[in-house]
């Protein structure tokens, strides 16, 4: 009777190949962290974007509006005071974490408050030969937003 001893060696892949698959490893991990920073920002500004929809949509069938934008006004200066609001709780107490930021202010502010659509209206009613109210519609957006995210940021401290 004989004793026969097998040794299979294993060939051990090298030190450089670890760190490639880690490297493959790290690379896939930050692609799949940007598709959900991206998913946060989808998800906020299809929330914004009804909530504009919804909001405009209300006071301009209010019959407050007449040639005046009133519902774009309305979204807008509602957007500015909470963009301050939040950007003071931001500021002052970090309350909100990175993913909640890209939900609430680059996602669902983004979409809420409507820029493009305050252009287009100001350039119609300025085509439309309506100055008087092409020079209230853009003063009262712009400085009335300053004044609006001003009044949410002072608001977020007296909290």
């Amino acid at each position: 009777m004989s004793l026969v001893i097998t040794v299979t060696f294993i060939d051990t892949p090298s030190k450089g190949y670890y760190k490639q698959e880690l490297a493959e490893k790290k690379m896939f991990l930050e692609k799949e962290l940007t598709l959900i920073k991206y998913l946060y920002v989808g998800a906020g500004g299809f929330v914004g974007s009804i909530l504009r929809y919804a909001v405009a949509g209300v006071v301009s069938s209010s019959g407050l509006a007449s040639s005046f934008p009133l519902g774009t006004f309305t979204v807008n200066m509602a957007g500015c005071f909470l963009m301050g609001f939040g950007g003071g709780l931001m500021e002052d107490r970090q309350i909100f974490s990175p993913e909640v930021r890209m939900f609430l202010f680059i996602g669902m502010l983004g979409s809420f408050t409507t820029f493009s659509t305050f252009g287009y209206e100001s350039f119609v009613l300025a085509r439309d030969g309506q100055w008087l109210t092409t020079l209230a519609n853009i003063t009262l957006q712009v400085f009335t937003g300053l004044l609006a995210v001003w009044g949410g940021f002072i608001a977020s401290r007296l909290l």
